[in-house]
């Protein structure tokens, strides 16, 4: 039993790992495919906020209309990408799966008096056709997206051995398949 906890846990770091590397590469190849022409110096202790602003300000510095798309921005990360980008004075398009936090989010936004418009919009970041509705709202309300950032996800997946497939599916489906279907979907934005 100890060696299959051990494999288990073993099994359990490295798809982890192998899921945030993923999700960054796909992020990172979204935004070296745009026509962003420049530089930000990354440091191992910066955030995903700390990332998004140096972003931000290299991207405003040529584009002072910077519109960005960000995913889960009801709570966490996403929440302070939002708030932080926005009072930059970024427009920003987010999506969650919760109403309640996206009002939250919104209401936060409106609270601070930032400079940057905000448009919610309820979408599960795992299923395309979701994504494409988010897509499609974002191009009524602006023609095009600057930057994305997906930064939807889930923790999940759990022990490789015990927990359900439909775990490791979920967790597949928003950490990896949401990337994908959201650098798709805004490719064209």
């Amino acid at each position: 039993r100890h060696t299959i906890e051990t494999i288990d846990r073993s099994v359990e770091t490295r798809m982890n790992s192998m899921l945030k590397n993923v999700a960054v590469m796909a992020a990172g190849l979204y935004v070296a495919s745009t026509t962003f022409a420049g530089t930000i110096t990354v440091k191992g202790s910066d955030t995903l906020v700390t990332l998004a602003q140096k972003w931000a300000e290299v991207y405003m510095g040529k584009n002072p209309s910077t519109k960005i798309q960000v995913t889960g921005g009801g709570t966490g990360m996403g929440r302070e990408l939002v708030l932080k980008l926005t009072a930059d004075g970024c427009d920003v398009a987010t999506c969650d799966v919760i109403r309640e936090n996206l009002d939250e989010t919104a209401q936060l936004v409106k609270a601070a008096g930032n400079k940057g418009e905000l448009l919610t919009f309820i979408a599960d970041v795992s299923d395309e056709q979701q994504v494409l509705a988010f897509r499609d709202a974002v191009k009524k309300w602006r023609p095009a997206v600057n930057l994305l950032f997906n930064n939807a996800g889930i923790g999940g997946g759990g022990s490789l051995l015990v927990d359900s497939r439909e775990s490791w599916e979920k967790t597949f489906g928003v950490c990896f398949y949401g990337v994908y279907y959201n650098c798709r979907a805004f490719m064209d934005l």
